[in-house]
């Protein structure tokens, strides 16, 4: 079977839907693995197919490719990207947050960008063990940045937080792009992309039922997590993607997260 990776399973599930409810006869074996891990394996040919932040896609020296219509975006805000403070934006020089064995490397990237580019502010960061987001801690702390699939549970409880996703967005007048399907240089599968292609369009159509089945085993109602999926993420792509990925891997070259301005290479199906 074809091994299909993934390192945010939330907003995977819309694609995977059918895949994960056996649907469909499909090719794939699904594993949830750290970013990092999914980027070495493209990179080292062990790994065929992953999904991939564009922080990890701009570390690609032409060891895999996109697919070109399987992009995970918000064209406004996102909610996966969120600084929970007290006081005043202009007092903050310390930043807390919790590591993330699976993601995380592009939120803070985002998240730098936006507090030097918009708010020109500079701080440290400080990374705790175990940081559980409520009042207490946020008393303790005063800043934290909480991010990925974790923001999600916290952002209709409290108010005063800044939305990094939709300050990217406001300022580039552009969608922020959180996930790409990419493949190595060797796949050739490409009636497995049709099954992929199928699985998506189930998924889409059931936003309802993924949202439920999610919120089983987390802290939101399952309305909180059908808003997410259904009006603040895409799932095809629009006109605006490339220029909005072009925006992000010059922001990334210019940020010194790479030392080349990394090549946008799509997969050719023909």
């Amino acid at each position: 079977m074809l091994l299909l990776t993934y390192s945010m399973q939330f907003l995977c599930n819309p694609i995977l839907y059918a895949i994960q409810e056996d649907q469909i006869e499909n090719p794939f074996k699904l594993r949830l693995l750290p970013e990092s891990h999914i980027l070495k394996g493209l990179k080292d040919g062990s790994l065929e197919m992953g999904f991939l932040s564009p922080f990890s896609y701009a570390h690609n020296q032409g060891e895999f490719q996109i697919v070109s219509d399987f992009v995970i975006q918000s064209p406004q805000t996102g909610k996966n990207a969120l600084i929970f403070f007290k006081g005043s934006l202009d007092d903050i020089n310390q930043i807390y947050y919790q590591k993330n064995k699976y993601t995380g490397d592009f939120d803070r990237f985002i998240a730098q960008w936006v507090l030097h580019e918009i708010f020109d502010i500079e701080v440290e960061w400080n990374a705790i063990e175990k940081l559980s987001m409520n009042e207490k801690t946020l008393d303790k702390y005063e800043v934290i940045f909480v991010y990925g699939e974790d923001a999600f549970e916290f952002y209709s409880d409290f108010e005063n937080y800044i939305d990094l996703t939709e300050e990217w967005t406001l300022n580039t007048r552009l969608p922020l792009i959180h996930q790409l399907l990419c493949v190595s240089n060797s796949f050739t599968d490409k009636a497995a992309l049709e099954k992929l292609r199928l699985s998506r369009e189930l998924g889409l159509r059931n936003l309802m039922k993924i949202s439920k089945s999610y919120a089983e085993r987390h802290s939101q109602n399952w309305d909180i997590y059908f808003d997410l999926l259904n009006e603040t993420y895409q799932y095809l792509p629009d006109s605006r993607v490339w220029g909005a990925l072009e925006q992000l891997l010059a922001s990334m070259f210019y940020r010194n997260v790479v030392d080349y301005l990394p090549e946008i290479k799509i997969y050719q199906e023909i």
